[in-house]
């Protein structure tokens, strides 16, 4: 097997980086919403875009249990499957999700259950962008508390949770949490995960242009 040394990490050129869409370079996981809710109409809208997400084999194994609060027992039962440390900041989300995929279905394993959720959320997330809305990922939920409490069978398996709103002004956060807000959140060099003839060894075309 051939190896080739790296030169320095692979930045991506400024040409590439103009092209990128202001969903994707806009795009932050704020922990800090304001006091508006999230009308039905927008709602659905989210959740059609994402039901309009690729899958293989047209599986669609998304689903989503999702409460707003504009009912509040609702938005407060999902709440408690939230971990102390994301129910510290989650308060003041206007919707909370938990995105569930599915593992089977008709007996058959979905191998790709997890990619295609992905992709919905995904969908979901840019249509959340261009209305001006904006939600956080959250790993920390009981997923054993969520099967529990909405009876989830054992096909599937709660993947995280989702706080979404409004997003409020960053220096509404108190000052630790506004500074992590802002921070710029590094990002891998290409040639660390983008590779060509063999695993590990950065694609040719990644190569500076001569």
């Amino acid at each position: 097997m051939s190896t080739t040394q790296r030169a320095g990490p692979v930045k991506t050129d400024a040409t590439a980086q103009a092209l990128l869409h202001d969903y994707i370079t806009g795009r932050r996981s704020p922990r800090n919403y304001l006091d508006r809710p999230v009308d039905r109409a927008t709602l659905l809208s989210l959740l059609e875009a994402a039901r309009r997400g690729a899958s293989s084999n047209n599986s669609q194994p998304w689903n989503f249990i999702v409460a707003s609060k504009g009912d509040p027992s609702a938005w407060e039962r999902l709440f408690s499957c939230l971990l102390p440390g994301n129910q510290s900041w989650a308060g003041g989300a206007a919707v909370l999700m938990v995105v569930v995929a599915t593992l089977e279905q008709g007996g058959r394993t979905l191998r790709t259950s997890h990619f295609d959720t992905g992709l919905a959320m995904g969908n979901l997330t840019l249509q959340a962008m261009s209305l001006g809305l904006m939600l956080r990922n959250m790993g920390g939920i009981d997923r054993d508390r969520v099967r529990e409490l909405y009876g989830i069978p054992a096909t599937h398996e709660a993947i995280c949770g989702v706080a979404l709103g409004w997003p409020a002004p960053p220096d509404s956060l108190p000052q630790d949490r506004r500074d992590f807000e802002l921070e710029a959140q590094e990002r891998r060099p290409l040639d660390t995960f983008v590779f060509g003839e063999n695993w590990g060894q950065p694609a040719p075309f990644l190569q500076d242009e001569a």
